[in-house]
């Protein structure tokens, strides 16, 4: 049909995508836009890209190595007093820490949980006091004052400078805690190796006297607490002898178990003695006859220990309570003898402990005990340049291949999509009259 093109595809070819297709009896070559937007890429076309941009990974990777070098022998040879990166000396004192329990025997920990003071023993161990204890606001401000640190720090003029100052100087503290041994130690970080030791070995005797004190706290709160509680066990103990007086004047007797075992070799004597009259009784009426007065006579004794048997078990005689008054008279004294008993144990456990108590006090050793004093380093311990140049020299190297391959993406685009530069608005930022932007986008 005239005004069609007559024109169709003949043939395929994979090759730079071009397809031959039929143009008035003729084929030609036709060129086919790409379909895909994806590509693969190869290790090879990695390898190409860092290849094509080895100038830009070396020489940015050596002017980084460069400077970094110039920057950390700069800070080497300036004084530490100006210097921007000066070494640091951190002198550690070793002080060892004895827990609240530790040594304590199970007989004084029972008695520990009988007085009544597991709580004054629990809660956070000396360790993990001591560490809280060394950047304390009351060590910190002790630490300026003997060194005017305000002064050292020249923080004089600023604002806000007692917590500038307890900031500085508590970030300069150093702790490490050794977990098995029990061993702490107790540094402090500055330029000057001199003053660092002083400080650090000051840092140790404050909180020796701290440790001290509240060693000493406790210790008269631990024995003023057995004292109340043996002031406590002393009435309880007096208001149950009262209270058995009371039922021996009530009842006129002092063993009320005693009692109950009397009254009851009377009961069975006199039911024994009942069973021999009725032995006696079936014998002379089988002999004699029911009317015979022997016969007569002893059921007279019968009937009479049968009134004496019911008065001793429903009434009671000549103060003795009644037999089956006995079990609750015999449970109520049981509890009065338990609750004595009870009291007296406590008490003889508060007094003993009390007297251990005296004697640990003056015998023991301090929780807090200093091993080794801090001393004047030989060695910096830090900063560390040569892992500094390292780590900024690795990270300038990773940095310039990153931007490698960022330079080729762009490239890549800016050929293949002309209107980039448009879509971007390069051109209102100038980027691309620069001369990396030339290079980049052509």
């Amino acid at each position: 049909m005239k005004g069609e093109s007559n024109t169709q595809p003949i043939s395929y070819a994979t090759k730079e995508g071009v397809i031959w297709v039929k143009h008035e009896n003729h084929i030609v070559p036709k060129q086919v836009e790409a379909t895909q937007t994806g590509t693969e890429i190869s290790i090879l076309d990695l390898i190409g890209v860092l290849i094509k941009h080895r100038k830009l990974i070396f020489f940015s990777t050596f002017i980084a190595a460069v400077f970094i070098f110039i920057y950390s022998l700069a800070s080497i040879l300036l004084p530490p007093e100006i210097s921007y990166l000066p070494n640091l000396y951190t002198p550690h004192a070793q002080v060892l820490i004895k827990e609240k329990n530790q040594g304590m025997g199970s007989t004084e920990m029972q008695a520990l949980s009988l007085v009544g003071m597991g709580m004054m023993q629990s809660g956070a161990s000396n360790r993990d006091l001591a560490l809280e204890l060394a950047k304390s606001n009351t060590v910190l401000d002790q630490l300026i004052e003997d060194f005017n640190l305000t002064g050292y720090y020249e923080l004089n003029e600023t604002r806000q400078k007692k917590t500038r100052t307890r900031d500085l100087v508590r970030s300069n503290i150093d702790l490490k805690m050794n977990e098995d041994t029990g061993i702490i130690e107790i540094g402090y970080r500055d330029i000057d190796p001199v003053l660092a030791t002083t400080i650090a070995n000051k840092t140790v005797a404050l909180l020796e006297q701290r440790f001290n004190s509240i060693d000493t706290n406790n210790t008269i709160s631990q024995q003023q607490l057995i004292q109340k509680k043996i002031a406590a066990a002393s009435i309880e103990i007096d208001h149950i002898e009262n209270r058995m007086l009371a039922f021996q004047d009530e009842f006129k007797f002092l063993d009320a178990n005693a009692v109950a075992g009397d009254l009851s070799g009377q009961i069975i004597s006199i039911k024994s003695e009942m069973i021999k009259i009725d032995t006696e009784i079936r014998a002379l009426v089988k002999r004699f006859g029911a009317d015979n007065s022997l016969v007569n006579e002893k059921k007279w004794e019968k009937e009479a220990l049968q009134k004496r048997l019911n008065i001793l078990i429903n009434v009671g005689d000549y103060d003795i309570p009644a037999y089956n008054d006995m079990p609750g008279i015999q449970l109520a004294y049981r509890k009065l003898q338990r609750d004595l008993a009870i009291k007296t144990s406590l008490m003889t456990e508060l007094q003993r402990q009390l007297e251990v108590n005296k004697l640990q006090t003056q015998g023991s050793e301090d929780s807090f005990q200093v091993l080794e004093d801090a001393e004047v380093p030989e060695i910096k311990s830090g900063p560390g340049r040569g892992k500094l140049c390292i780590m900024v020299t690795a990270a300038f190297f990773f940095l310039s291949i990153l931007a490698a391959f960022i330079i080729d993406f762009v490239q890549q685009a800016a050929k293949n999509e002309p209107d980039l530069c448009a879509k971007l608005h390069l051109d209102t930022l100038r980027i691309t009259k620069t001369r990396l932007g030339k290079k980049i986008f052509g």
